[in-house]
């Protein structure tokens, strides 16, 4: 059978909305056994990605994705969870450290004036891009491929009820995206702000894909909350070819002084950036170089106009540092010591009401690694 993804337009927006058509095979479309085994030879996960971007996927593309995901999912990162901890104004831990999301990559806090904890992540629940692909593909439209490469939403409203999923969220992708590595902020007008890596479908490699191995230049959109948890149409920033690598993870600063600056960190050695004084014209090369030798930098605009910058320091695993600036671009008040946890990697923070520091991070699933490493055996 094929299925056949025919997508439409609802007022100004573009809507993926999927219907799907089921075309039973019929003795005159039907290939012989060699004829099918050759053609899934020659096949690769990439092409299924570009054909669900295309609007056409056969049965034969499940199945490539089903194999490739069953593979994929026995990656170390898949047993990511999300952690936090509360710290005093003097960075020492006040409460004990909680896990509040499993299965989720690199983190993003943002404190609502609320008071409630919004975090966006890689979310990478094993079983979820299979269950989207076969019962709602149009949700890759509007978080990317999630299960796999995609920007999960949860919120805790400090109700009782923890974290909870956000399912209206709406990036409203053109074209579909790996989309990874997701900052939240906010724009000195108050407006929250989302970041993110993304690997459109025609630049994606065949096989085992990893954000940090495609090929340069690595591209950093941007976009705004417009209303509820739709955001406005993704704005290509920064298409960066610095380094070796062209870097991952973006955390995006807002200035006291007007402007933003796209930090990444690593690339290669050091934190560098892209300073941007009206949020449309970005360089093509870094302008902004610092002396932070730190790993997933987050950086955010304190009340009292200064800025900080969490990361893990470069080369040490658990180990969290902060420093601060008064200008966004000369790093030199610190560094302090964070936190220290082992195994800990991919920190974010931001400061409640009260002073208070609320961090997160990620720690590895210690019965998911050893699942995973028994299954290697």
């Amino acid at each position: 059978m094929i299925y056949w993804m025919i997508f439409g337009c609802q007022e100004a927006q573009q809507n993926h909305a999927v219907t799907v058509y089921i075309d039973q095979d019929t003795p005159e479309n039907q290939t012989d056994q060699t004829t099918t085994e050759s053609v899934e030879d020659d096949r690769s996960f990439g092409d299924v990605l570009r054909n669900l971007d295309a609007g056409v996927l056969s049965e034969q593309d499940i199945a490539i994705a089903e194999n490739f995901m069953a593979d994929k999912v026995s990656s170390p990162v898949y047993c990511d969870d999300i952690w936090r901890v509360q710290l005093s104004a003097d960075r020492v831990p006040i409460r004990e450290p909680e896990m509040v999301w499993p299965h989720a990559s690199v983190p993003d806090l943002l404190i609502l004036p609320s008071g409630a904890h919004l975090i966006v992540y890689n979310d990478l629940r094993p079983d979820l891009f299979m269950d989207i692909l076969r019962e709602d593909p149009a949700r890759f439209w509007r978080q990317g491929f999630l299960g796999y490469g995609g920007i999960g939403f949860s919120i805790d409203r400090f109700d009782g009820n923890g974290f909870v999923e956000l399912l209206t969220v709406d990036l409203q992708f053109e074209s579909l995206q790996l989309a990874v590595d997701p900052d939240l902020g906010y724009t000195r007008d108050g407006e929250i702000r989302l970041s993110w890596f993304g690997m459109t479908t025609d630049v994606l490699e065949d096989g085992f894909i990893s954000p940090m191995q495609t090929e340069k230049p690595h591209r950093f959109y941007r976009s705004q909350q417009v209303d509820a948890w739709t955001f406005s149409e993704p704005f290509l920033a920064v298409s960066s070819s610095a380094g070796s690598t062209g870097g991952v993870d973006p955390s995006i600063l807002s200035l006291a002084d007007g402007g933003e600056i796209l930090y990444v960190g690593p690339l290669d050695h050091y934190a560098m950036g892209w300073h941007s004084t009206d949020l449309i014209s970005w360089t093509d090369a870094p302008n902004v170089e610092t002396d932070v030798s730190g790993a997933t930098v987050d950086t955010i605009l304190r009340s009292d106009g200064t800025h900080e910058m969490f990361y893990m320091k470069n080369g040490f695993l658990g180990e969290f540092e902060t420093i601060s600036s008064l200008d966004g671009f000369q790093w030199d008040i610190g560094p302090y010591k964070l936190y220290s946890e082992e195994g800990a990697h991919n920190p974010t923070a931001d400061y409640d009401d009260e002073g208070k520091l609320w961090l997160y991070y990620n720690q590895w699933n210690d019965d998911c690694i050893a699942d995973l490493e028994n299954s290697m055996q």
